[in-house]
């Protein structure tokens, strides 16, 4: 009975600090950085040219634009942004950041963004942290 109140308690300490998502911020070591030209021309490669960088933290900058919830349920974020290189950029050539922050107030700001690397037909970063 002991052993089964230990595993529970571990249990939920590692739900509540969030498993293994998220755990990013500011100070996280990106592993590369890209400006939003590189990462377009990335998104023309075969998806077995990107697997090295899946997982991998990136840092990127740019405009926030199209803030919204996420409304999808195959994401993996409660919020869902694109990551432009200005403001009067078409959102499908941008990049698709998702975070559980809310940055409402970001958009249209010049911002720094690290994200885990993921594609899936088109460049994302996920779990993001906004600055």
């Amino acid at each position: 009975m002991k052993s089964i109140v230990t595993i529970f308690c571990c249990a939920l300490f590692l739900v509540s600090c969030g498993g293994k998502k998220g755990g990013l911020n500011k100070d996280t070591k990106a592993d590369y950085q890209f400006d939003d030209k590189t990462l377009k021309e990335m998104g023309q490669k075969d998806a077995e040219a990107l697997k090295s960088y899946e997982g991998k933290v990136v840092e990127s900058k740019g405009i926030i634009k199209s803030f919204k919830p996420s409304k999808s349920s195959a994401s993996p974020n409660k919020y869902s942004f694109y990551l432009c290189t200005d403001a009067n950029q078409e959102d499908y050539t941008c990049t698709i950041c998702y975070t559980d922050t809310d940055q409402t107030s970001m958009v249209g700001k010049q911002v720094t963004v690290k994200g885990k690397f993921d594609y899936a037909g088109v460049i994302t970063l996920d779990d993001c942290v906004v600055y």
